[in-house]
């Protein structure tokens, strides 16, 4: 247990569980195997695997991971979600670009919104 309050200890099975879980339940729609193995650029088998825990996810697969499903690589690695780091109204801010179904754009908002909230922080 750590302090978070919950098992966040790192290991391939447990990465493999939250790949499955983004996968299955992304807000956006339902993403298959083939589908995220083409993303990551590997062969459908070798994401099961991974999601079985059976083999590792490599850094770079992991960025394209959190990227893709806008997490971050502390929450494929770990399962620590750090929005509650967030300032209120950028936490406010995020829950509404749910709503944007264009990727680019929901990406473009989320960075920025990051970047200024990691500022308001440092002040």
């Amino acid at each position: 247990m750590s302090i978070y309050g919950k098992d966040t200890e790192f290991s391939n099975a447990r990465v493999g569980e939250r790949i499955r879980e983004l996968r299955k339940t992304r807000k956006t729609g339902i993403v298959t195997q083939d589908q995220l193995a083409s993303t990551l650029n590997m062969t459908p088998r070798h994401l099961n695997h991974i999601e079985t825990g059976a083999r590792g996810l490599t850094v770079d697969n992991a960025i394209v991971l959190a990227e893709h499903f806008s997490v971050t690589l502390d929450y494929v690695y770990r399962g620590i979600d750090d929005s509650s780091n967030l300032h209120p109204i950028c936490q406010l801010v995020f829950d509404t670009l749910d709503c944007i179904h264009d990727e680019d754009i929901k990406d473009f908002y989320v960075n920025t919104i990051t970047n200024l909230s990691h500022l308001t922080m440092n002040m």
